[in-house]
């Protein structure tokens, strides 16, 4: 719960934005933020021990782990 309400989005000047530079890096992470945060929340520490991640059985023990660098990996192979 919050007491103020979010800050405004930092908007391109020029739209439609022709280079992934143009967007602001305090706007993209905002919203790399908004995207995780709901997996992020559902990780368990159960899912943080002994590399549950790399395990034979990783998809019952550390499906959320799992998801958050499915995300990660797809963001950092998109092209701009």
């Amino acid at each position: 719960m919050f007491d103020s309400p979010p800050p405004a989005p930092l908007l391109p000047s020029r739209v439609p934005v022709r280079s992934f530079l143009e967007l602001d890096p305090v706007e993209i992470a905002r919203q790399l933020t908004l995207r995780d945060r709901d997996v992020y929340g559902r990780i368990c520490p159960s899912e943080c021990l002994s590399s549950a991640w790399t395990s034979k059985q990783k998809l019952d023990r550390a499906p959320n782990i799992l998801q958050m660098i499915s995300d990660f990996n797809l963001v950092r192979r998109r092209r701009y």
